[in-house]
This record gives C-alpha cells, sequence and structure tokens, in this order.
C-alpha cells in the first residue's frame, strides 16, 4: 500500500513540474517582461514637426483596432503583428480594407490597443521580419488614439510633434492640414 502511495505521489509531482514547466515556456516572454520590464530602443526618425510627420508618411489612416494579434521572435527581438480595419485613408493609396500592423515590442513603440481607434502614420515594411506589413513612421510619434474625431497624444515623447497635435486636435483640422501639404 505504502509503495502505491509513493508511485502515485512520484506520479502526480512528476506530473505537476512538466505542466508548471509547460506554462512557464509558454508565458517565458511576457513572465520576462514583467520581471524585466520591457526593452527600449533608439528612435531612427524623429519628426521635428507634424508637416514633417505628415510627408514623410507613404500612408497615413484611421483604422479599427481588430482583436487579432500574434506575437514572433527575430534575432532574439520580439514583435507584435496586429490586423487593422482601415475606416478612413487620409493620404497614400491602397486597396485593402484591412492590413497588417508590425511593431516591436518596447516602450518606444506602445502595442495597438484591441478594439481602439487609431489614427496611424504609416509606412510599407521591407524586412525579413514578416511580409505584407506597414510600420508606424517614428514608432510612439505615428500612433495617436482617437475619441470620436479628437486625437488624443499616445506618448509625451516629442514634445513638439505633441504640442501640434493637441492643437490640431481634430481629425478634419488634421485633413485640411494634409490637403494643404499634399496639394502644393
Amino acid at each position: 500500500m505504502k509503495k502505491n502511495k509513493k508511485a502515485i505521489f512520484v506520479s502526480v509531482l512528476i506530473a505537476v513540474v512538466a505542466l508548471a514547466s509547460l506554462v512557464i515556456s509558454i508565458n517565458f516572454k511576457k513572465i520576462k517582461r514583467f520581471f524585466i520590464g520591457t526593452p527600449t530602443l533608439k528612435l531612427a526618425y524623429y519628426a521635428e514637426s507634424l508637416d514633417d510627420l505628415i510627408n514623410e508618411s507613404e500612408l497615413i489612416i484611421t483604422a479599427q483596432v481588430k482583436n487579432e494579434q500574434s506575437e514572433l521572435t527575430y534575432s532574439d527581438v520580439d514583435f507584435v503583428k496586429t490586423k487593422v480595419k482601415i475606416n478612413e485613408v487620409l493620404k497614400g493609396n491602397i486597396n485593402e480594407s484591412e492590413i497588417t500592423i508590425l511593431q516591436t515590442i518596447s516602450k518606444q513603440d506602445p502595442t495597438l490597443k484591441k478594439g481602439s481607434t487609431v489614427l496611424l502614420f504609416l509606412f510599407k515594411y521591407s524586412g525579413p521580419v514578416t511580409v505584407n506589413a506597414y510600420v508606424c513612421r517614428g514608432l510612439y510619434q505615428g500612433h495617436y488614439i482617437l475619441d470620436g474625431d479628437l486625437i488624443k497624444s499616445s506618448k509625451d515623447y516629442n514634445k513638439n510633434l505633441d504640442k501640434e497635435i493637441k492643437e490640431i486636435n481634430k481629425i478634419e483640422n488634421l485633413k485640411q492640414r494634409i490637403n494643404a501639404l499634399t496639394n502644393k
């Protein structure tokens, strides 16, 4: 009887350890981010003004963030791909009604929040991580939350740009600014 109890105990212990190892390996990235924190990046592009951001973005859209997100790792860097449904194209040409946004998981590139409505300043991604995706111009500088037609700053990292966004305030005002710049 004691041998059976020991065998059952050892079997249960092995099963618990195996299950815990599986859960930890599946959630390792999330656990690592919890204890170590989200990585930071050095910006390759810094917008001097809203006009620069508009001129240097190939596509500017308002979009609804879908619930389709997937994480991937390439060369030890963590990325997230998010599907968005385009509400309106403010600049550029695109035939799709949905596109994929590729982001680096970092403090400077806040992940698009599922279900939110956003204003995105984008350019087509070209590289080894994925195909057929867009990237926010200047990371956080190209990503804003919309509350109705009001533009909310995503972060206060670029003071000049954030000040201009707050002055623009509404999508209609931004459309006028884009039209004035692109119809010169």
